[in-house]
């Protein structure tokens, strides 16, 4: 995992305040199936997502490939383990819910990773899967240049129909999709690349989250969120 490094950590949080509402809404849509319990999340990142978890009352569990995300996040008090999630010992029956935010696309063998995820969540245990769009308004927009075809990193793209398939053959009963925010500020990033020009990071602002919200609502997004349940 030599790409995900003390530079690219230090990129993700300097994002944070970008990611913070996103991350709450995955967590708002889990709670909206399950309130609380354990739970899992794969791909810890800076550790975003498990914090907002605890603060909610919820037992936080992260698998991560990367030491130095495991690192990292150790000091929240979250119980963490190294390694690829498909390959750690969990205990089956163990988990209420599972979030997988922008993972399953790294993932080389994603039927295998979610028959784990069936077995390690409790009957009626929730998995939501966000994933970016590859048949969105943000990939038709770029076509080509398309961030997301970030070839070796990402293994796979779904559309919502083939995601919801690839869920239901492996056992889940899938409960609502939709539509992850578009990002008008990468958009704009990305505009400006194509044109020969360069920007840097800047923390977005409050317009442009009100903006990436409505648009969400209309399905202007560039990515897909599936939540479903192990129903036996």
């Amino acid at each position: 995992m030599e790409q995900y490094d003390k530079k690219y950590f230090a990129d993700l949080e300097k994002g944070e305040r970008e990611e913070l509402p996103r991350n709450l809404r995955i967590l708002q849509t889990i709670e909206s199936f399950k309130k609380s319990g354990k739970i899992l999340d794969v791909g810890i990142g800076t550790g975003l997502f498990l914090r907002l978890a605890k603060k909610h009352g919820w037992q936080t569990f992260g698998v991560d490939a990367s030491n130095y995300a495991i690192n990292r996040v150790r000091k929240y008090g979250h119980k963490l383990f190294k390694g690829d999630f498909e390959d750690v010992d969990f205990e089956n029956n163990f988990f209420d819910a599972i979030n997988m935010r922008h993972v399953i696309e790294h993932i080389p063998n994603s039927k295998k990773a979610l028959i784990k995820a069936y077995k390690i969540l409790k009957p009626g245990g929730i998995i939501c899967i966000a994933t970016p769009d590859s048949f969105g308004f943000h990939a038709k927009i770029f076509g080509k240049d398309w961030p997301h075809l970030s070839l070796p990193y990402h293994l796979h793209f779904f559309s919502k129909n083939s995601l919801s398939k690839l869920v239901e053959d492996n056992g889940f009963e899938v409960l609502q999709t939709k539509t992850e925010e578009l990002t008008i500020y990468d958009i704009f990033k990305l505009l400006l690349f194509k044109l020969g020009f360069s920007i840097k990071y800047q923390n977005p602002t409050l317009l442009s989250f009100k903006l990436n919200n409505l648009l969400a609502k209309f399905g202007f997004g560039e990515g897909i969120v599936i939540v479903a349940k192990r129903s036996k």
